[in-house]
């Protein structure tokens, strides 16, 4: 190790003390039970990562940095890579981004990079997983709402003599992930479009390892919450089709895995996203063909397709989600009979059936066939499993619950239009809806003009600057 971190030690003398390294770990020479092994691997960890030598040409450069990435992910991915502490980990991931951003750097070496980084993102995140600890647990939500479950962190390994050692787990995650985020960002000076494909990769990487346990840990469902879903609607304005699918991909990830912590951002991704780039005049036809496919893929959820009616349209501060998402699809189906622009691709002349709209029309058949999956009953399949039937019927008091919501729903939009273009003459028609229970009552008046949404900014200034009794005492 002595050897690793000297700066004047020539590169095939720092080469070979990297081998002799990485063959203690393959063979399993450090394990979890080896006397002292916490401060051994930290100390492995942390040596390997400030590896320091004189290279007499870039190629003998490259052959030593490509060993010592191989000796990082060894380390970590060992039997005793649970012992390695926070920082060592941060430290290890970090001299991996630092290789590859090396400049004048070979493409082998920069890929081998990329590769490392992702296999260190893939270990660290398994630590979420509950098989990853011989004596693990973990209670795994996968209901969308309100009442579902925390996730209980899998146990830590066995105790080692090294009582002090505190193994990497919670705060390395949420520092890697902080890092991943943070090479999204296409703000950051010296950000290029093959480290944001990267950052994008990586974080799918971590989404797919952790899965639905991550939504079980705060300070990774607080980084997610604010500076991914951040990036992700940046990232989704960028003009490259590998960008928008990896976003794309992310936005799914994140329905699969925290859904239930981001009600509002998602619609916000429906909308401003998927919607957005499908209905533009300004995207690409391969930009829609994209989020059509994605579209798709979301509709052969059936948990997502009911979760989106249950959650949004039945919820009175949400929007109308579902229906619009039909309506979109609905719409977009349709072929326009137009003989504008005769020197449009193929693919996009008016009037013609192409393939956005065939994954329209399978995005509408997929929900169906969803809905049908997840309520419909067979009668004669005598082979059904009754658990299995019980289980996806939805409770009678949800039920109702469901049908009161969808109803005040639309009183509040029929109020809103109302207001909107009657103004306080639209009091005695609201209080006929039973949203008002005294069109005179200036305390009911303000509830529904602070509480009900839709209505229109412009209309209440006009109410409350209206010289008339009643607007003069909302006023007071």
């Amino acid at each position: 190790l002595s050897v690793i971190v000297a700066e004047n030690t020539n590169a095939i003398v720092t080469d070979a003390a990297l081998q002799a390294i990485h063959k203690f770990m393959v063979y399993g020479h450090v394990h979890l039970h080896s006397f002292n092994a916490a401060a051994a691997m930290s100390n492995i960890g942390h040596s390997v990562a400030q590896c320091k030598f004189d290279a007499a040409s870039e190629g003998e450069a490259e052959v030593v940095y490509m060993k010592s990435l191989e000796v990082l992910v060894e380390c970590l991915r060992c039997p005793a890579g649970p012992l390695l502490t926070d920082d060592a980990v941060c430290a290890m991931v970090t001299q991996c981004y630092a290789v590859r951003s090396r400049p004048n750097i070979s493409k082998l070496l920069r890929r081998h990079a990329d590769n490392s980084l992702l296999q260190m993102v893939l270990v660290v995140f398994a630590r979420l997983s509950p098989d990853t600890n011989a004596g693990g647990s973990a209670e795994i939500s996968l209901e969308w709402g309100a009442d579902a479950k925390r996730v209980r962190l899998p146990s830590q390994p066995a105790e080692t003599p090294s009582t002090n050692h505190v193994p990497y787990g919670v705060n390395t995650m949420h520092r890697v992930l902080t890092f991943l985020v943070k090479l999204m960002d296409q703000t950051r000076s010296g950000a290029h479009m093959e480290t944001l494909e990267l950052g994008c990769r990586l974080i799918r990487t971590a989404f797919e390892t952790a899965g639905s346990r991550i939504g079980g840990v705060p300070s990774l469902v607080q980084v997610i919450q604010d500076d991914l879903c951040k990036r992700v609607l940046q990232n989704s304005q960028i003009k490259s089709l590998s960008i928008l699918s990896l976003t794309l991909r992310i936005v799914y990830d994140l329905f699969n895995a925290v859904k239930e912590h981001l009600r509002v951002q998602l619609e916000v991704f429906f909308t401003s996203i998927h919607m957005r780039i499908g209905e533009s005049e300004a995207s690409l036809y391969e930009e829609k063909e994209l989020v059509f496919e994605s579209l798709v893929e979301f509709c052969n959820d059936s948990s997502l397709i009911v979760g989106l009616y249950r959650n949004y349209d039945c919820e009175v501060s949400s929007t109308n989600l579902f229906e619009d998402l039909c309506k979109f699809l609905a719409r977009s189906a349709v072929p326009h009979h137009s003989t504008e622009d005769p020197d449009a691709r193929s693919e996009e002349k008016q009037g013609s059936i192409n393939r956005l709209h065939v994954l329209s029309l399978e995005g509408i058949l997929a929900m169906l066939h969803s809905l049908a999956r997840r309520f419909a009953r067979d009668m004669d399949d005598e082979e059904k499993d009754g658990e299995e039937a019980k289980a996806i019927e939805l409770n009678s008091e949800d039920s109702k619950k469901i049908a009161q919501n969808r109803k005040k729903k639309q009183e509040l939009r029929r109020a809103a239009q109302r207001f909107n273009a009657q103004g306080y003459k639209s009091f005695s028609f609201i209080q006929s809806l039973g949203l008002l229970e005294n069109a005179e009552d200036v305390t009911e008046i303000c509830r529904f003009l602070r509480s009900t949404p839709g209505l229109d900014k412009k209309k209440i200034g006009e109410l409350l600057g209206n010289s008339k009794p009643l607007p003069q005492k909302i006023m007071k």
